[in-house]
């Protein structure tokens, strides 16, 4: 029995980033307001939703990489892509969770975006 995920993942998807937004905006509202400057303690309290969220997508997306039962690259286009931001939510968290500079992560997202673009500029093409 086959059972369609892609509902779930976006919902995750989504949360994910709810959840780095609404983080973001309290280190700005804090900064706004007091001048505080203590952004790892605006980013603890999110780090083990975010993980448990992490891990979650990578099930997901591990699942759908090795089972996923689309024909040709349609389970890569999605899959890979999906994969990735799990990865990349899971080092944010871990990387919240040791106190190590966030500079590394962001440029894993962002190479994870470039292949977004490739993958999807690819898609595109193939389709046209």
């Amino acid at each position: 029995m086959f059972v369609d995920d892609l509902a779930f993942e976006l919902l995750t998807m989504s949360l994910a980033a709810l959840m780095i937004l609404y983080m973001t905006l309290s280190i700005y509202v804090g900064y706004r307001k007091d001048g505080d400057k203590d952004i790892e303690g605006h980013l603890k309290p999110g780090m083990a939703p975010l993980t448990l969220l992490g891990v979650v997508m990578l099930a997901l997306g591990m699942f759908g990489e090795i089972i996923w039962p689309l024909p040709g690259a349609f389970n890569i286009l999605y899959s890979d892509m999906y994969t990735l931001v799990a990865i990349v939510i899971l080092a944010f968290a871990i990387t919240i969770r040791l106190g190590y500079k966030m500079q590394y992560v962001g440029l894993f997202a962002a190479y994870s975006g470039l292949m977004a673009i490739y993958y999807g500029s690819g898609h595109i093409s193939c389709t046209l």
